[in-house]
C-alpha cells in the first residue's frame, strides 16, 4: 500500500504521523477486543487493567470504555465506582441505555437492606425504574429486557420467602433459600448476583 505523505508549511511530513496513528488505532482495537474477552470470561481485574491502559491513551473519553470499566467494577464488587461510572455517562447523555443498565445493576447490587424491610423493595424499585427508562429509549434492547425479567424474578422469590416466613412455613422457606443459594450465577451482562 502506498503511503501519501502530506507536507505542511514547516516541511513536516504528516504521513509518518498518520501511519503511527493507524498503528495505535489497530493496537487499541486489539486491546479493546482482548478486554472484552477478559470481561466476558469473568477476569474483571485483567479487563480493568487493559481498559485503564486504553483510557490513558487514545480512548480517554469513550463512553463504551467507561461502561465496560463500570462492568468490571461491578464484577469486583466495587458498586460505588460502578455507580460513579454510570453517573458520569448519564450526565453526558441521560438517554444512554448502557449507562442506565449499569446504574440499575449497581443499584441492585449495592442494596444493604434486609429483605424483610420495606426499604429493600424501595431500592429494588429504583433499580427497576432505571431499567424501565432504558427500555423507553430502546424497547428492543434484549439485555435490558432480560435484566428486568431477572430482577422481577428475584423480587418474586423474595416475596415468596417473606410469605413463608410470615406464615411460619420454615421448610418452604428453607427450600426457597436453598434454591436461591444453589442457583448458578446470573448470565447477565455483569456476571453479578441476579438470580
Amino acid at each position: 500500500e502506498e503511503q501519501v505523505a502530506a507536507t505542511d508549511a514547516s516541511g513536516n511530513h504528516g504521513g509518518a504521523d498518520l501511519a503511527t496513528l493507524q498503528a495505535e488505532l489497530l493496537e487499541a482495537q486489539a486491546n479493546f477486543t482482548m478486554a472484552e474477552a477478559l470481561l466476558e470470561g469473568g477476569d474483571f481485574a485483567g479487563a480493568l487493567e487493559v481498559l485503564r491502559e486504553l483510557e490513558s491513551m487514545l480512548l480517554f473519553d469513550c463512553p463504551s470504555l467507561v461502561v465496560r470499566m463500570g462492568r468490571c467494577y461491578l464484577g469486583l464488587g466495587e458498586t460505588s465506582r460502578a455507580m460513579h461510572a454510570a453517573a458520569t455517562l448519564l450526565r453526558r447523555d441521560p438517554t444512554d441505555v448502557e449507562a442506565l443498565l449499569l446504574r440499575a445493576e449497581a443499584q441492585f447490587e449495592s442494596i444493604e437492606e434486609h429483605i424483610d424491610g420495606g426499604k429493600w423493595e424501595e431500592q429494588v424499585g429504583a433499580a427497576l425504574k432505571s431499567i424501565r427508562q432504558a427500555l423507553q429509549y430502546d424497547p428492543e434492547h434484549s439485555a435490558a429486557a432480560k435484566l428486568r425479567r431477572q430482577m422481577r424474578g428475584h423480587m418474586d422469590l423474595v416475596r415468596q420467602i417473606q410469605a413463608a416466613s410470615a406464615g411460619g412455613e420454615w421448610r418452604r422457606m428453607e427450600e426457597l433459600l436453598t434454591g436461591l443459594l444453589t442457583r448458578p450465577p446470573s448470565a447477565g451482562s455483569s456476571g453479578g448476583g441476579l438470580p
